[in-house]
């Protein structure tokens, strides 16, 4: 689901209610992958290309809170209420934490780029298992 505030879409993929449950089926039989981290990857590709179509750019980057230290994870409140009613619609929540429920939710910015741009380039932590491109930073 997007929504777009001063030309940057507004991100919050759609894994609201019952995304971190189990189904029960899958269960039972055996065949149930608990890898929410995947499904999550996929609706994030999934609104990705939805933007290029809808508004007719060749490239999109994104940015979300907590994943760098210039934009911290404080800054979910802020998110969450330009988003609104947005969240509440998709059944995420945003805990005292500042983590999501459901689990697997991610929240963040979209904006058009010449060139792709991952967090991970920005990150110094160099063993990670979700690192999508090599980090610039030394």
């Amino acid at each position: 689901m997007l929504r777009k505030r001063g030309g940057a879409p507004l991100g919050l993929p759609p894994c609201g209610r019952g995304f971190d449950e189990p189904a029960a089926p899958q269960v039972q039989q055996g065949t149930h992958q608990p890898d929410g981290g995947k499904r999550v990857q996929q609706a994030e590709n999934l609104l990705e290309r939805t933007l290029l179509e809808r508004y007719g750019i060749a490239q999109v980057s994104a940015m979300n809170p907590g994943s760098l230290k210039v934009w911290s994870l404080e800054e979910q409140v802020p998110l969450f209420e330009l988003l609104a009613p947005l969240p509440e619609k998709l059944g995420v929540t945003l805990l005292p934490s500042l983590m999501m429920r459901p689990e697997y939710s991610v929240s963040g910015v979209f904006f058009q780029t010449d060139s792709k741009f991952y967090n991970c380039q920005l990150c110094p932590k160099k063993e990670c298992p979700n690192r999508r491109t090599p980090s610039l930073v030394t």
